[in-house]
This record gives structure tokens, sequence and C-alpha cells, in this order.
């Protein structure tokens, strides 16, 4: 069956309206957030390896942590990322560890590691890195509460066993996380609202017109027809 004029028009009409809602309606994004020492520090220690880690509390919108950064030079080695629990100060128990990485040699960068470890709010943990060989870690000095604690241990262990440790020391690393309030509106929502409330007004005013016109149509043919 043909469409006539109107009815072509119609479903055109209806179609473009459809698209300004899609577009008017505001997109949802994942966030990420971050906790702890995001800066290169003032100081750097050089090792042949071992598991350092030092202590951070996360914030009160903490969820899953998906990434560790370290900052590191090395002039190659393999490592890990971990993240131990708190027991009265210390680090305890590994909560969970990222997969090996190889390092090339770098005179210093940050390092990602990748991991996947829903934390609590509020919580103290152990951010670390457990490297193979030899490596320089960098740290923020003279930092009230904070504190670098090292295991000689060639591998992350279950339960962190101390070996030395260095109080007033803070490891450059940081934990990137997703809130747990992690949606939202596009970013410069701010400066896009304007153009969404338009949009949308003026789509829903399209539907509403759409439909009276349709319906006067709809009308008018039924009337010739009953005539």
């Amino acid at each position: 069956m043909k469409l006539n004029k109107t009815k072509t028009t119609m479903i055109l009409y209806f179609a473009v309206t459809f698209l300004m809602l899609t577009t008017a309606l505001p997109t949802t994004y994942a966030t990420s957030s971050s906790f702890g020492l995001v800066s290169i520090g003032d100081s750097n220690q050089s090792t042949f390896g071992g598991v350092f880690v030092s202590n951070f509390t996360g914030p009160a919108d903490l969820g899953n942590i998906t990434q560790i950064n370290v900052y590191l030079t090395t002039g190659g080695t393999t490592a890990k990322a971990v993240i131990y629990s708190d027991l009265n100060g210390a680090p305890d128990a590994l909560l969970t560890q990222s997969s090996e990485v190889n390092l090339d040699g770098t005179s210093g960068r940050w390092v990602s590691f990748d991991v996947s470890y829903v934390g609590k709010p509020n919580t103290t943990y152990w951010l670390g890195i457990s490297l193979s060989s030899a490596g320089t870690y960098y740290y923020a000095s003279n930092v009230t509460g904070k504190a670098i604690y090292t295991s000689s241990a060639s591998e992350p262990p279950t339960t962190f066993t101390q070996a030395t440790t260095n109080s007033s020391e803070d490891l450059s690393i940081y934990a990137v996380y997703t809130p747990t309030t992690s949606t939202g509106t596009t970013p410069n929502s701010q400066s896009n609202n304007w153009v969404q409330t338009a949009l949308l007004i003026t789509a829903v005013s399209g539907v509403i017109i759409a439909a009276i016109a349709v319906t006067l149509v709809i009308r008018g043919r039924n009337k010739q027809n009953n005539q």
C-alpha cells in the first residue's frame, strides 16, 4: 500500500522527534577517582627486590579498585602491585595482587597495574609494589602518620612479613577506583544543560503537535468517508 504525502510526513516527523528525544536525554558514564600519593616524592630508594607498601585510607565513596600506579626507575625487571589489609597500623593480609608485568628500563615513570578489588569506604589499606630484582621507588619524606614497610620476600607473602619499617615516609603510589555512586551526566554537562533542556522541550512539544495532527487527519478522513 502506497503512503500518501500526509502519512509520509507524519512518519518522518515522528522519526525526527524520536532522535531529538534520544539526544536530549542525559548520557550516563562511569566516573573514576583515586587515592594515595599522586605526586613524585622528594626522595628515592634503590633496591635489589622485595615488597614495599605504604598506608592510605580509602575515601567515603570507595568502590572497585581497578588500577594501581607506582612511580619507578628500573633497568628492566618484573613487578606486581599489591594491596594488604591493615592490622593495628601495620600491613597484614594480602587482599589482591596484579598480574606480573615486565618493565622496560626507565629513568622514572608512572607504571600502571590492573587489579580488581572492591574496597570498603574509610578503611586503611596498604598499597604497594613487589619487585623481583633491581629497581628504585620514590617516596615523600617527613609525612606524619605514614610509613613504608618492607619485606625481603621475592613474592608477595600471604601475610606480610615485616623486615624493616621506615616511619614518616609515603610511597609515590595511588589507586584508581570507581566510586559507589558511579553514574552521572556526560562531562561538561553544565554547559550543555540548556541545550538538552531546549531539545527536550522541543521534542515533547513535537510529539504532542504530531499526535494532534494525526488525530485531525484521521477525523477528517473518517468524516469524508461517512459523507
